[in-house]
């Protein structure tokens, strides 16, 4: 991720629809996951500047891992002290040491198979690791680029990549399902734009918005979290998925 974008994340992701609407259907997942559990001891992989660590927090003792001093600093600004500079591809942890392991919007960055393997390595047998990615190669996009993604996935290449770890599916579905037919032809025309009217540097995809908006959007995203704790959805911008040790 371009360094600069950790303080625009800090900045608006307590209020800003996709953060705000995502992570509480993260938050479910998780939940359900750990239903059962005594003191669990969570990895929230990848925290960037830490709400969904705090979030985390709620449910067991949980620890932050960043690669970046930069994320840390600001997860350190919300109170946060359990917290590690590391990498994802070799965790700093030993076997069988977390209950479950968030890795929100991380191993489209690097060597996914490498990563999956060391989640499953750092859970405890029957533990659970929640997993987001971007979705759809032909989505790829001028967010992709800032964010510095390698890939977008298609549901069966995410299920190969988990598989390959030894564990198992339990839950998988897209999300940001309603505003699919929106997001297409935007990423696509805005990919034309660029083919005739290139721009020096790509532009993440976080806008300033109205009140109105921002709440609208995040209210479509609360209906999709209420059709989630029933069932999947067919189709989205993005993938979560739940696997098991």
């Amino acid at each position: 991720m371009e360094a600069v974008l950790y303080g625009r994340f800090f900045a608006v992701e307590d209020w800003y629809w996709w953060s705000v609407g995502t992570r509480a259907i993260f938050r479910d997942w998780v939940a359900d996951a750990l239903r059962g559990s005594t003191a669990p001891v969570l990895l929230d992989l990848g925290c960037g500047t830490g709400a969904f660590t705090a979030e985390l927090g709620a449910m067991g003792q949980v620890t932050g891992l960043d690669l970046s001093r930069e994320a840390l600093l600001f997860s350190r600004q919300r109170g946060l002290d359990r917290l590690c500079l590391g990498t994802a591809e070799a965790l700093p942890f030993g076997a069988q040491r977390f209950d479950a392991v968030t890795a929100v919007d991380v191993i489209e960055h690097a060597d996914d198979r490498q990563i999956v393997h060391e989640i499953a390595r750092v859970l405890k047998p029957g533990g659970a690791v929640l997993i987001h990615v971007p979705a759809f190669p032909f989505l790829w996009g001028e967010h992709d680029e800032v964010n510095r993604h390698r890939r977008r996935y298609w549901r069966s290449e995410l299920c190969s990549v988990i598989a390959s770890s030894g564990l198992r599916v339990e839950r998988l579905s897209y999300i940001n399902c309603l505003l699919f037919p929106f997001v297409l032809p935007a990423r696509l025309c805005k990919r034309l734009l660029r083919r005739v009217r290139p721009k020096a540097a790509p532009e993440a995809e976080i806008y300033d918005l109205p009140n109105w908006a921002n709440m609208g959007l995040t209210r479509l995203l609360g209906f999709e979290r209420s059709i989630l704790r029933r069932s999947n959805l067919p189709i989205g911008v993005s993938l979560v998925c739940l696997a098991r040790k």
